[in-house]
């Protein structure tokens, strides 16, 4: 069937493009990279700030997907969680992605069997030009949307929790997961990573909102109270939190990121980001150089997305993964 097609196709590129993305070299500052999402206009840029190898932090990016992922190991006892925080940047885009697949096809069998008692079926959404929608569309096809993606990253990240359980991965992992699509940008989140996402208004104005809220250790605790993995403690499981963000009419960048990097707030690293982008540099390198704990070694990674204006007239429908699917 069209779906089977498609779960192949999600697998393959998957692994293609989580087996490119990832970089790293031995240096003191930042180590960046950047590229681009075919036909939607989206951009991306990374840094890390350590070699992979003497790293517990990872991304990954599923360009033809708009898939972006920041896993950061959590330390518990004498283990690292480097080895399942990679496990979870390469495959978190496979489990989000076929759990939407999934829902779809489900959503396609129920349709199928309501058409065969009606005359007509549901009038698609149209789109305006500035990509907000007009007053003839149907909420309810975006609203459909919101909860299938919103289902699928819940399971994504169940399903990746459970696999890595059966390969018996330790340690614990930090994870942020971002998917634009036709109804928006989402944002699932689990441990003490962060996103923030933050509207280009003028050259020099930038306005900012969190996108994701750090699940902290409970009580006394050391270990995240959310995360995934941390098998055996107090964790309560790993269950993100999602956020919506609806398009705008002004560009937007979201910039993922290790908990160190948030030490001392928001504003200057978003800043920091406006600015290198306006000078066309690479934001997640100049945030990189620009916070001290990263400067001194500490283990980071930083990935910028970059989502122009009108992204919404050029991304597949909303029961799609990606053009031609």
């Amino acid at each position: 069937t069209a779906w089977h097609c498609n779960m192949s196709a999600i697998r393959r590129l998957c692994f293609r493009t989580s087996s490119v993305v990832l970089h790293g070299q031995k240096r003191r500052a930042a180590i960046s990279a950047g590229g681009s999402c075919a036909n939607s206009g989206i951009q991306y840029f990374t840094a890390r700030s350590r070699p992979m190898a003497q790293s517990a932090s990872y991304f990954a990016v599923a360009e033809r997907l708009n898939q972006f992922v920041v896993a950061e190991g959590v330390g518990i006892a004498s283990n690292s969680g480097a080895q399942l925080a990679e496990f979870c940047a390469f495959r978190l885009p496979q489990f989000v992605s076929s759990a939407f697949a999934a829902r779809q096809h489900q959503e396609d069998g129920l349709r199928s069997a309501a058409r065969s008692s009606v005359k007509s079926g549901p009038r698609g959404i149209v789109l305006a030009t500035d990509g907000s929608y007009s007053q003839d569309d149907q909420p309810s096809e975006v609203m459909r949307a919101t909860q299938q993606w919103s289902s699928a990253l819940t399971e994504g990240f169940a399903l990746c929790d459970q696999q890595a359980e059966t390969e018996g991965l330790l340690g614990g992992c930090s994870a942020l997961f971002c998917v634009v699509a036709k109804s928006g940008t989402y944002v699932a989140s689990v441990g003490l990573s962060r996103a923030v996402a933050g509207l280009q208004r003028t050259r020099s104005e930038v306005s900012c909102e969190d996108a994701s809220r750090p699940h902290l250790p409970v009580g006394d605790g050391t270990v995240p109270s959310r995360m995934l993995g941390g098998f055996g403690t107090e964790t309560q499981g790993a269950m993100p939190d999602v956020v919506r963000l609806q398009h705008s009419t002004a560009d937007r960048f979201i910039v993922l990121a290790s908990s160190d990097i948030w030490k001392q707030g928001t504003t200057e690293p978003m800043t920091w980001a406006a600015e290198a982008m306006a000078r066309g540099s690479n934001p997640a390198h100049e945030i990189l150089m620009r916070v001290p704990s990263a400067k001194d070694g500490t283990d980071s990674v930083v990935l910028v997305v970059y989502i122009p204006r009108g992204v919404g007239d050029r991304l597949p429908s909303h029961n799609q993964l990606m053009c031609g699917a």
